[in-house]
């Protein structure tokens, strides 16, 4: 696992078949669909998180960085990622995907109505893990702190047997596919 100043490059186990390399993930983006209004989302996009000591998403230089900002229509997005790759659900907000490199539609102020625009490269769905990852810190944020060796001892076998009894996920690699044409329908 590559360190870097605050943590390690985190690597949900989603991608581990398709990006095995920290390396090689710490230079994806991170994605975010934050916000929806009538039918136009907003997705921001940072650089690739670190997971610190407790396994939580950290962005040590984000005060440093803006995030990347694309708005869509929804319907694009749903029409041109979603549907092509057979996710049943629509797009909602905390949806995060990893992104190799996003496309020419970020930061231009305007609403897309292409999602070709968006990305370039390999794109992940990623959600299930970055959900996980919230959870995890949301609940480590109310947990009392206890001794190291007395969490390593207790924690040791639950951390094991759930290790064993977890199903494996993996991420879905999405393609981005062209918008419909809307005149052939009725």
């Amino acid at each position: 696992m590559t360190t870097r100043v605050g943590g390690v490059v985190w690597q949900p186990e989603s991608l581990s078949d398709f990006v095995p390399d920290a390396k090689e993930l710490a230079r994806y983006l991170y994605v975010v669909l934050e916000e929806q209004v009538d039918d136009r989302v907003e997705l921001l996009a940072w650089p690739w998180p670190l997971a610190d000591r407790a396994g939580h998403l950290v962005w040590p230089d984000a005060g440093a960085h803006r995030p990347h900002v694309a708005a869509i229509e929804a319907r694009s997005l749903r029409e041109q990622i979603y549907r092509p790759n057979r996710i049943k659900r629509p797009p909602r907000l905390g949806d995060v995907y990893a992104a190799a490199a996003l496309g020419d539609g970020w930061d231009s102020g305007g609403v897309l109505h292409d999602a070709r625009h968006l990305f370039e490269g390999p794109l992940y769905d990623i959600s299930a893990d970055a959900r996980e990852a919230a959870k995890l810190s949301y609940q480590g944020a109310l947990a009392p702190v206890r001794a190291h060796r007395a969490a390593d001892r207790e924690g040791a076998e639950l951390l094991a047997r759930a290790a064993k009894d977890r199903n494996r996920r993996s991420a879905k690699r999405l393609r981005v596919a062209g918008p419909p044409d809307h005149r052939s329908r009725p």
